[in-house]
């Protein structure tokens, strides 16, 4: 749900330039307007009426959060009430890992899948001790993002145009226009949080886009912990099957 009134604290850095404020007003204003900043869709395909799959959208102020392992818990849950092939996990980043995948394949990773999942946070000699995230941050941003800063949301929703799967679970929302997406199609926002833990011997990194625009984007569900995780997905599940059969959002 969106709340209409920025706090001082967003008008500040509008107006600082730190962040380009919303296209949208209202929630209404968003349903105008699905894609945003008015660019045009891929295919006739993806203008059908909003009538698509439940997205659940998962975003967190940083990496590391346990946005995947939720991700695969509520995908759990819903398929427990709604059949086995009733939810698939579609995140923004896709054709990225396949173009940074190729990438690395290219220059002698044998295995260039598992460097890009499991391995995304050691340096590679091949990238001048670059991690893979580093290569999918410099390509996403620097590249596809900067040729249309819509990039990913049109090839997610040309992709769910022709998927099956009622419900799809985006786990990686780390931008605005990105979140604006996920409530502009009735979806579940939800913020990922847990006390960051730097012994575990992962690098954290800030991803928190959101955080700058405190009081134009208010969460459907806010997971403040990791001790409570299953309680949360059987949460999750619970708002997108309501949804599914015609539920109104519950704030």
């Amino acid at each position: 749900m969106l709340t209409c009134a920025p706090d001082p604290h967003t008008i500040h850095a509008v107006m600082n330039g730190e962040i380009q404020p919303s296209p949208y007003a209202t929630l209404e204003a968003a349903k105008e307007d699905r894609y945003g900043f008015n660019e045009p869709p891929l295919s006739p395909a993806v203008e059908q009426a909003r009538e698509g799959p439940v997205i659940i959208g998962l975003y967190s102020p940083m990496s590391h959060m346990g946005k995947s392992t939720l991700a695969k818990l509520v995908a759990d849950k819903i398929s427990c009430s709604e059949g086995v092939m009733s939810t698939d996990i579609r995140p923004f980043a896709g054709p990225l890992r396949a173009i940074c995948s190729l990438a690395l394949s290219r220059v002698g990773v044998r295995n260039p899948h598992k460097a890009m999942t499991e391995g995304k946070d050691r340096p590679l000699d091949v990238l001048d001790g670059k991690t893979p995230r580093q290569l999918m941050i410099d390509i996403g941003t620097h590249g596809l993002r900067a040729v249309s800063n819509n990039y990913f949301i049109k090839a997610l929703a040309h992709d769910i145009a022709f998927n099956p799967f009622p419900f799809i679970i985006v786990d990686d929302v780390r931008f605005a226009n990105e979140a604006w997406w996920v409530v502009s199609r009735r979806g579940i926002l939800v913020r990922v949080e847990r006390e960051v833990d730097q012994a575990d011997g992962q690098t954290k990194q800030y991803e928190g886009q959101l955080e700058q625009m405190r009081g134009l984007f208010q969460f459907d569900i806010v997971n403040p912990t990791m001790a409570d995780l299953d309680i949360w997905a059987r949460r999750i599940a619970a708002e997108a099957i309501s949804r599914r059969y015609g539920g109104q959002p519950r704030h």
